[in-house]
């Protein structure tokens, strides 16, 4: 049965035996002694949460600083999410039926926005307020909220990046202060929103300046949208020979002239141009590690992180979440211009005499085996049987160390 009390049972089921080693629990009483004093945080007047603050990539982020504060950020949101329906759209259903949409020879207008800064611009007393609305049955629960929000307060702008809680909080209040009215603006035939990237399919028949100003004016009063060119888009296809392409979500979506006899638009979807250039760059880096440390198992290691899928363990979330090549751009159509840009590069490095770091390499212990793994790969293939490795968190976090400097 379903309860959004915080008995000792409904505690307990949300530990797992990943979380025993990532938190060091040795035994059931270890374990039960943490269920303990999560509740007596909860009875108690002190603040129940506790988060490492730390910076990645320019951004401050945050994750659980102890397995209690983690068990309950885990309690919380799925109680929240539970009772909101607050969850993150489908990425791959979005992709499709975006790709679907896009293939249709009607006329339409393609917008692309993003949201600037959302998460740390966010007003966290609208949030609170917000998720207190869509509580109002679940004292504890409002409770908890108020806990974490206050914990925001004094330490991060907006609410904390990288905590499932945080993104199912945004995702509410932009649910019930954004989407609900964008998707009823006259002539939106399509909208999504995946957290902070908006996609819209138009009317032809309205400029696409009125579409964008009519969903600032419903935008909440302290976000705004980046005006970046790489940022936004606006792709007009108004007449048959019209064409033209965008990236969303990590794809490139380019969309040919309407074909007669069909009456329908190409579609083809590859992966976009930034994220093979921040693979290139994650491969020369990958390179350059080895030629500082010599460790070749490391080398082939990273190679397949690099060119592969993977699972990790989601602390926050309290479970598995799956990401790399393989997974995240499942969606593309083979063959890939993209991923023949990727091995011709990888290629290069091996067998090109201009690339940068051939002679090092040629001067180095690398194995002619390991450099033939590298000239061999079929990334295409590769990508098409979804290739998948395991990696422990250790290994996670030393083979991707190098790309983070």
């Amino acid at each position: 049965m379903r309860t959004f009390a915080y008995t000792k049972y409904s505690l307990e089921n949300l530990i797992t035996r990943d979380d025993w080693a990532a938190y060091g629990i040795a035994s059931a009483q270890q374990q039960a002694d943490v269920i303990d004093r999560i509740q007596s945080r909860l009875h108690s007047n002190i603040q129940p949460y506790s988060f490492k603050v730390f910076t990645k990539n320019g951004r401050t982020m945050c994750k659980p600083d102890d397995l209690e504060t983690a068990i309950l950020i885990r309690k919380v949101n799925k109680d929240f999410a539970d009772l909101t329906k607050a969850r993150v759209t489908n990425r791959v259903e979005t992709i499709s039926a975006l790709k679907s949409i896009c293939s249709e020879g009607l006329p339409m207008t393609i917008i692309r926005l993003d949201i600037k800064k959302f998460y740390e611009s966010v007003d966290i007393d609208k949030i609170l307020h917000c998720a207190s609305r869509g509580t109002k049955s679940t004292y504890a629960l409002r409770r908890n909220l108020e806990h974490y929000i206050n914990w925001s307060r004094s330490r991060v702008k907006g609410v904390p990046t990288g905590v499932s809680l945080s993104s199912s909080l945004a995702e509410y209040y932009l649910m019930e202060h954004l989407d609900k009215f964008a998707n009823s603006l006259p002539g939106v035939h399509f909208y999504r929103r995946y957290v902070d990237d908006i996609i819209m399919v138009c009317s032809s028949r309205r400029p696409a300046k009125d579409y964008i100003d009519e969903l600032k004016c419903i935008l909440p009063e302290e976000l705004e949208f980046n005006s970046a060119p790489e940022k936004r888009d606006i792709i007009t296809l108004h007449v048959p020979e019209d064409h033209g392409s965008f990236n969303y979500l990590g794809y490139r979506f380019s969309i040919g002239a309407k074909i007669n006899k069909t009456g329908h638009r190409p579609v083809n979807l590859d992966v976009a141009p930034s994220k093979i250039v921040k693979r290139k760059k994650r491969f020369v880096h990958t390179l350059l590690q080895f030629l500082k440390d010599g460790n070749e198992e490391d080398l082939r290691q990273r190679f397949l992180l690099l060119n592969s899928g993977y699972s990790f363990w989601d602390s926050s979330r309290g479970r598995k979440m799956s990401a790399g090549l393989c997974n995240t751009y499942s969606e593309i159509d083979l063959p890939s211009e993209a991923l023949s840009s990727l091995m011709h590069f990888y290629r290069a490095s091996m067998m090109n005499k201009k690339f940068q770091l051939y002679h090092r390499l040629r001067l180095s212990h690398l194995s002619t085996h390991t450099r033939r793994a590298i000239i061999s790969l079929d990334l295409q293939r590769h990508v098409q049987d979804r290739k998948h490795f395991n990696f422990s968190p250790e290994a996670l976090q030393n083979l991707s160390s190098c790309w983070k400097k």
